[in-house]
């Protein structure tokens, strides 16, 4: 169920348009991310089925987030058993990133081996490395605390 019920489905496709809007990308992505884990776990297909909406002449960081979010779609859909949308390959047709994209806050020639190591597949062959913590489950990384030492 969405964070209220009057509340549409943060999308993945809404994730865009907040992005493109000036919405932190990664607020945007976290509450999507709460949506897939969450709130509407069960309507995963939902959250994918549309694609992103691109502009006519998409900007630099607009390519980079749309193709990010292909690559989650895509990543996802390999963590959960779900079909990947033939968007998601089509989308790469029309962007496609040249220059390598290491989206964290500092990066060196070690920091990018690792990345370039641990980044998974679907982000990799976008040509994005972002290590391989990109989506994790909260509540199985919960589950794996020992009840008496977690916060309440």
């Amino acid at each position: 169920m969405p964070m209220r019920s009057d509340d549409p489905l943060q999308t993945i496709a809404h994730t865009f348009d907040r992005i493109r809007k000036g919405q932190d990308p990664w607020v945007a992505i976290g509450n999507f991310s709460n949506e897939w884990f969450l709130y509407a776990a069960d309507r995963r297909p939902t959250l994918i089925a549309e694609a992103p909406s691109l502009p006519f002449s998409p900007t630099r960081e607009e390519c980079r987030w749309a193709s990010f979010l292909a690559a989650s779609v895509e990543y996802l859909c390999e963590e959960y058993v779900l079909p990947c949308p033939e968007w998601v390959h089509e989308l790469d047709e029309l962007v496609h990133l040249d220059v390598p994209w290491y989206h964290v806050l500092y990066v060196d020639e070690e920091i990018k081996k690792w990345l370039e190591v641990a980044s998974p597949l679907a982000f990799k062959q976008r040509n994005i490395f972002c290590g391989s913590q990109v989506f994790p489950d909260k509540r199985s990384l919960l589950s794996q605390v020992p009840e008496g030492e977690r916060m309440r």
